[in-house]
């Protein structure tokens, strides 16, 4: 990468990361020399589970996943990163040399530019604008991973079942939802067995209506009387 593309990329990442408008010259010169770019598509892995760090990432395009596996490898949706955010995680990894504790992977096309955990160890020990960031991002993110463990252990599968048929709905603004037992399984911590059949209650109720990788919800009232019951 060229020197001035560097720049300009530095800049565009310095309008997403507010923090960087603290580096000193030094800072700022340690960062261009030594970040590199990388371009990834729909479902690639970009951390697995138990690897090393070696570098961090900020998000310019895009975003990801990262999710939880157990030890019978059911996965669960921790949070996601989209563009401007920042992977906690990798930088609890770096910070306390340990390996990546989750999965990582691309939902859409994504971009990032990575820096060398060293160099991103050796600014954030002189930036406090940096460390001020990663604390109060890592109390966003905590309070994300709380509401995922809290949503499992005390709401019942047929409640997330509709919270989530409800969100999907809204955010798409489609009544259609073009999504497969095996991915709601994956975002509201369950297996696909136990969705598949919590679905197949819902169609014999009349609240959606089944058909391969699709959920027509007929009844969002229904739905939502779903969600406040016991």
């Amino acid at each position: 990468m060229k020197l001035l593309d560097k720049r300009l990329i530095y800049d565009q990442i310095k309008s997403l990361y507010p923090f960087m408008e603290f580096f000193n010259s030094d800072q700022e010169k340690l960062f261009i020399a030594n970040m590199f770019n990388r371009h990834y598509s729909p479902g690639s892995i970009l951390m697995e589970h138990g690897v090393s760090c070696n570098d961090i990432f900020f998000i310019l395009e895009g975003s990801l996943r990262v999710s939880g596996i157990s030890e019978e490898g059911r996965e669960v949706v921790l949070y996601r990163i989209h563009k401007g955010d920042f992977c906690l995680m990798k930088a609890y990894s770096i910070m306390t040399e340990t390996d990546f504790p989750a999965v990582a992977q691309v939902e859409t096309k994504t971009e990032v530019i990575a820096l060398p955990a060293k160099i991103f160890k050796d600014i954030l020990s002189e930036n406090p604008q940096l460390q001020n960031f990663i604390f109060t991002s890592s109390l966003h993110r905590l309070k994300d991973v709380i509401g995922v463990l809290e949503s499992i252990t005390f709401i019942g599968i047929k409640q997330r079942l509709a919270k989530l048929l409800i969100l999907l709905a809204t955010q798409r603004s489609s009544h259609t939802l073009k999504i497969t037992h095996e991915q709601i399984a994956l975002e509201i911590g369950s297996s696909r067995e136990v969705i598949s059949r919590t679905l197949k209650n819902f169609g014999d109720a009349s609240v959606v209506q089944l058909s391969r990788g699709q959920i027509q919800i007929l009844s969002l009232d229904s739905l939502k009387k779903i969600c406040s019951s016991d």
